[in-house]
Formats: C-alpha cells, structure tokens, sequence
C-alpha cells in the first residue's frame, strides 16, 4: 500500500523535494514511498512426517514441481536429501542416513623436540554411504598445544591407485590406507559400523588395542614448570620483579583445571529472634583454591532467596584477616592470612564463614570418590546429597460430578486455574461427524417404555447429547433430556465412547438406563471400522 507525505508537511517544512532527506524506501522526486519488500519464495510442507522445502516462483505463486534439493547438491542439503526419498513413507519406515565410522592414527615427523621424534595423531574417519565421501576429524583435548578438531572436510577422496573413490569395502580393520599423502593404520570402529558389516555379509576383525600416546599436558605441565623452555621468559620476569617462577601454580592449574569439590554446609542459628537451620553449597576449585558458597533454594520455605554468600575468592581460616588489605600481595583480595585447602575438609567438621558457624554434613559422589582416589576416607553423610530421592507423589481428589472431569484434575495442582488444552487437530478434522442412536428407556413404567430418545455421540470433542422427539398428544414435553458433555460410565471408571454403544446393549447416562435399538448408516460403517482395528 503506497502512502503519501502530507500536503501541510511538504508546504510548510520542504519548499522542493530535493530538499527531502535521503530516507530509505522513499523517493525524494515524486514525495512517494517505493516498495522493496521482497516476497516469500522459500515454503516447507509436510510429506510422510518430514519437512520438505519447495520454492516458489518470484511472482509469488507455487510451484509444487520444484524442489530444492534439485536445485542444490546433495552435500549441501543431505538432510533435505534424505528427506526427499521419504516422499510419502509413515513416519516409523523414515530412512536415515547411514554413517561408518572407524579409528585410525598416523605417525607425524618431529624435528624440534628433545622427547619426542615422532607423533602419533589419533582420528576418527566417516564413511557417508549415500555419497561415498568421506570426513577425518581427531578429537579434541584440553590444554594439548596441538590444532586439533577437523583434519579433512566431507570430500571425494580417491584412491591413488586405482584412481576411484574410497568405499566401505577399503575400511578394513587391521590394513593401512593412503589418503593426501599420510598412511593411516585403522585399529577399531563403532558398534553400528561393526553391526553394519556384519548385516551386509563382511564383519570386520576384532578391534586392535590403540597405539600409546605422550600425554600433551603432563609433558607441558613438566617443561612450564622449569626454565629449560622458557629462559628469556623467565629472566624477563624476574627483571620485572618477578623473582620466582611460580612453577607450582601452573602443574596445579593444567591438572586440575575445570575440577572442582562440592560440600553440603548446613548453618543451625536457631538459638537468635527467627532464625533457622539454612542449607548451603560450597564448591571448591582446586586450581587455584578458591571458594564460591551459595544458599540452596527451598521451595515454599517463606524465605527471599539470596543468591551467593561468598563469591569465588580463597577461604581464609581466620575471616578477620579479610579487613587486613593494606598486607595483601599483588592480586589478591585479603590479607596473606592462611587459606582452607581441599586435604582437610572431612564432614562432620565445623567451618567459621564470616562469624557463621557452618557444618560440612555431606557431599556428593564425585567428591567421595576423588578423596578416595588420594587416598582419603572420609565419614558418612548425614543426610543424601546428590542423589535424587523418591518423593510421595500427590493423587487427585475424587471427581464430584460438577464441570468437566479433565478440568477438576488440573485445577487442584494449581493456585490460578488454567484451561485443559484440547486436541485442534482432532476438533478440526472430525468436525460434524455424529454418531447417531435410537434408545428407549428401560423402566418398569409403561409411560416410560413407550418414550423414544436419539443419542448424538460427537467424535470431534468425544461429547454426548440425549434429544427426545416430541409427540403429539402423549402428554410429555419432548426437547432436549440431556445436555452436550461427557458422561461417565456407571463404574466412573472411564468415559463413555462408541464402543460402549452398540446396537442392543444397554448403557447407564446419568442414572438413567437406555435400550439402545438402532443407529444410522454412517454410524453402522464407523462402528464396522474400530471393530475391525
């Protein structure tokens, strides 16, 4: 829709429209707005439970006989390719793209090195089987000093002798390929690569035990610790004031890094005005021997949560010497005071945090373990930490009758009530299909027994309706008997649905007891298909 500036604004502000700004989308010629949006040309649509991308023309329209994955190549949408061979399929019959993956190493020449001559580099290498292309990755491993991560993207690779490309069948267990120039020596696979050669006739040998590697961290924790790699290093921090290399630090960090201890503390100040006994969690780093505590969250408990009592910092035996700040060293927060250190906690021991007397009660089973690792015993807990306990599950209250049960059931686990959801889908596509039944009343009361009733079972919200024909001179006001809702069986055990009504069975709505005698064509059709399921 085009939209003109006012006459008032361009008489009064702009005597020209070349004297108009230069704003996007309008024309300072004509005082008009021009429209530059694009249309939509990019649509998904669902075939056999998958999400298939199809293009439109730049007018507008669909074009349903356009796809784009004939458009593209099927390495750059291989997800979308798999999707178009499932055109049509139920969703349990999907394929999925199969991958083989099998473990290899090489050895790589090392010159510079005064422990090592050589380097074994250990990869995983795929197979994609719809292409036959092929993906070499090795896995990362913290603090190597080694590029490591993608070795060769998803590529052809052929072979240099025969000049095609790779296949499963050169993936071979215990044999050497060449690929760009570097032997590879394959030693295991998965179990879906192995079970995938088994199911195709041509199992693969037994995985072979790996090649030992030098452990990248620990020989650079050793080399960092002295002056042998580092002297210029070493004598320019010491130059700088420096005087010391602080090698120890450094061993800790590469070893311990990203490791840390978690206690249970629990602080009892029941004997002041209001207080409580509060729980709390204090992790430990071992890195570098810093401390965080934060209160653990009670649900209902009354209380405002506070979020951290200690922020991560080096717990002092002595919190007085925090206020000692004119003796601290450079990049520390407190005075040079003695800190807690991870070999001496034990549970049921007693830590003073800032004037609060915090009990160590528990901790959890990493912890356990890694002191018993370093050869520390530590008691048991006072109550389960970590573990997840088996909580008593609330059962709802019996149905009274009143509203719509499914509602009664939400509504008690909440403070403000919600609407159950309901089923659109269903609600939309069996809109205005009804099963329809003719029923009397079983009653010892002749005035009674002659009534007739017509039963409405709705099937897109599983309601049920009772309507009684009017008849003339019979004395008894025909209309509506009982309202549109869902009833119950006799037994509240269920609801009612079409398979508890069928020709000359008799059903219980609301106390009273139907005959059922007959029910249309298109009842008779729907009832002969669920029995046949």
């Amino acid at each position: 829709m085009e939209s003109k500036i006012p006459y008032e604004l361009t008489a009064t502000q702009y005597r020209h429209a070349g004297d108009l700004p230069k704003v996007p989308g309008w024309n300072r010629k004509t005082n008009e707005q021009v429209a530059t949006t694009l249309k939509q040309t990019l649509h998904y649509r669902k075939a056999g439970g998958v999400l298939i991308p199809s293009m439109s023309n730049i007018d507008g329209k669909p074009d349903t006989g356009v796809q784009i994955e004939q458009k593209v190549s099927v390495r750059g949408f291989d997800r979308f390719a798999r999707s178009s061979l499932n055109i049509g399929s139920k969703l349990d019959t999907v394929k999925t793209e199969e991958i083989l993956c099998v473990h290899a190493f090489y050895r790589e020449a090392i010159s510079e090195s005064q422990v090592e001559d050589q380097r074994v580099r250990l990869l995983n290498i795929k197979l994609y089987l719809v292409d036959n292309t092929m993906e070499i990755s090795e896995p990362r491993q913290a603090n190597s000093g080694l590029p490591q991560g993608c070795f060769l993207k998803r590529t052809t690779v052929r072979n240099s002798e025969t000049g095609k490309s790779y296949t499963a069948n050169d993936l071979r267990i215990g044999q050497e390929i060449l690929i760009h120039s570097k032997v590879f020596y394959m030693y295991g696979c998965d179990g879906f690569t192995r079970e995938w050669y088994e199911n195709n006739g041509n199992p693969q040998p037994e995985n072979m035990e790996g090649p030992q590697i030098l452990n990248r961290v620990q020989y650079q924790a050793k080399q960092w610790a002295g002056k042998v790699m580092f002297p210029a290093k070493t004598f320019m921090e010491a130059a700088l004031g420096k005087h010391m290399h602080d090698s120890k630090g450094m061993e800790k960090f590469l070893k311990y890094d990203q490791e840390s201890l978690r206690f249970a503390l629990q602080w009892d100040n029941t004997d002041q005005l209001f207080g409580d006994v509060l729980v709390f969690t204090m992790q430990y780093f071992i890195a570098n021997d810093t401390v965080t505590i934060i209160q653990s969250r009670v649900k209902n408990s009354g209380r405002e949560f506070f979020p951290r009592l200690l922020n991560r910092e080096r717990l002092l035996k002595n919190p007085s010497e925090y206020l000692e700040l004119y003796k601290r060293e450079v990049g520390h927060h407190h005075g040079p005071g003695e800190i807690w250190k991870w070999d001496e906690f034990r549970v049921g021991m007693t830590l003073n945090i800032f004037g609060r007397k915090m009990t160590i009660t528990a901790i959890d089973p990493k912890t356990r373990a890694f002191y018993k690792a370093n050869g520390i015993e530590q008691p048991v807990d006072s109550f389960l930490f970590g573990v997840n306990t088996q909580r008593p599950e609330l059962q709802p209250p019996p149905y009274t009758g009143y509203g719509d049960k499914e509602d009664s059931d939400l509504n008690w686990k909440r403070l403000i009530p919600k609407q159950p959801k309901k089923d659109y889908n269903r609600f939309i596509g069996k809109d205005g299909q009804v099963l329809r039944y003719t029923a009397k009343l079983k009653t010892d009361n002749p005035d009674d027994a002659m009534r007739r009733f017509v039963i409405s079972y709705f099937l897109n919200d599983e309601t049920l309706r009772v309507y009684e024909p009017p008849v003339r001179n019979s004395g008894i006001v025909g209309g509506r008997f009982l309202m549109k809702r869902k009833y119950l069986q006799d037994d509240q055990s269920d609801w009612i649905g079409p398979i508890h009504l069928q020709p000359g069975t008799n059903v219980i709505l609301n106390k009273f007891e139907f005959e059922i005698l007959g029910c249309d064509a298109f009842t008779k059709d729907f009832l002969a298909m669920i029995s046949k399921k």
